[in-house]
């Protein structure tokens, strides 16, 4: 059987914890390559703005 390629969805919004998340995942060892697709997240600014 063969194995579909793996995707992880990783969401960031330039937090310290966002960035910890892409280096953390950046070094886990994948028996293969899954495509790591970064979904960034904009923080809505106010209308006083």
């Amino acid at each position: 059987m063969q194995q579909k390629n793996k995707r992880i969805l990783v969401t960031i919004d330039e937090s310290v914890q966002s960035l910890n998340t892409v280096r953390y995942l950046s070094k886990l060892p994948f028996s293969s390559k899954p495509k790591v697709v970064l979904f960034h997240v904009i923080r809505r600014i106010d209308q006083a703005f």
